[in-house]
């Protein structure tokens, strides 16, 4: 897929960068296709919930 390789190549870049050290993205529960996508990606959820969204 497209955009899965797209942002991959966006997550190396962001790693390359020395003054970030932590990716944090945020989806909504019921959202079950964001949540694989992530996962695909290399993110885990680490059970926090803010303003209803899973981080």
């Amino acid at each position: 897929m497209v955009f899965t390789w797209r942002i991959s190549l966006l997550i190396e870049r962001i790693k390359q960068d020395q003054e970030h050290k932590v990716i944090y993205l945020s989806f909504e529960p019921e959202n079950h296709l964001a949540k694989g996508l992530y996962e695909k990606l290399g993110f885990k959820a680490d059970d926090r919930v803010i303003d209803g969204e899973c981080l």
